[in-house]
C-alpha cells in the first residue's frame, strides 16, 4: 500500500515542478497573460486524470 502513495507523491511533485517552471518562464519573459491557460490545462488534466483513473 506505501508503493503506490509514494510514487503517487513522486507524479505529483514532478508535475507541480513541472507547471512551476512553466509560470516563472512566463512571467520572466513577460508572458504573464497566458496563466490563466497553464491553470485551465492544469485543472483539466486533474479531472481527466480522476475520471479515467476512476473509470478503471
Amino acid at each position: 500500500m506505501l508503493v503506490p502513495f509514494l510514487i503517487m507523491l513522486r507524479e505529483g511533485i514532478e508535475a507541480a515542478l513541472i507547471v512551476g517552471i512553466i509560470a516563472s518562464y512566463l512571467k520572466q519573459t513577460g508572458r504573464g497573460e497566458w496563466m490563466p491557460a497553464v491553470w485551465i490545462g492544469v485543472f483539466l488534466a486533474a479531472a481527466l486524470s480522476l475520471f479515467v483513473g476512476g473509470g478503471l
